[in-house]
């Protein structure tokens, strides 16, 4: 998504890409997939079933047929997106990773390919995190308010 946006975002996106953990993403989309968890369960599209071998690099993942989805495709066509969509992407995001909050040693251990971000590596990677917070500034000044974006710059 950071190339999509183009202008300095993508370029700084260029020098940090195989450190921002979405390299063998779709490892971990086949294990996130695969859990049980109720909660998890309770917001994921239903797993019929999955598919993987990683030497032949073949990932599948049968899921239900969603249908009437608003918004599937529009990574390069933001036009759909509304302020309340964005909201509600939000919470559901952070409602899966409040799922295991607290719990990273239990989740690595039980799948290790989950990997989380030490605090010195999110410091490593600050000029990328910068270049995300002034492209939304510019493109969603609605949520990200300059008051919003004085208070991330102390």
């Amino acid at each position: 998504m950071a190339q999509g946006c183009g202008g300095d975002l993508a370029d700084i996106y260029e020098d940090f890409k195989l450190q921002t953990g979405f390299r063998h993403t779709h490892e971990r989309e086949v294990t996130a997939m695969s859990m049980q968890d109720p909660q998890f369960l309770q917001m994921a599209p239903r797993v019929y079933n999955i598919w993987c071998d990683k030497q032949k690099e073949i990932f599948v993942i049968a899921m239900e047929m969603l249908e009437n989805v608003t918004h599937f495709d529009t990574v390069h066509d933001i036009s759909q997106w509304t302020i309340d969509d964005i909201k509600v992407a939000l919470c559901a995001i952070a409602q899966f990773h409040s799922m295991y909050l607290g719990k990273t040693e239990d989740l690595v251990q039980q799948h290790p390919c989950f990997q989380p971000m030490g605090q010195q590596h999110m410091v490593m990677l600050e000029p990328l995190w910068r270049a995300f917070l002034e492209h939304n500034v510019t493109e969603f000044p609605e949520i990200w308010t300059s008051e919003r974006d004085a208070s991330l710059n102390t």
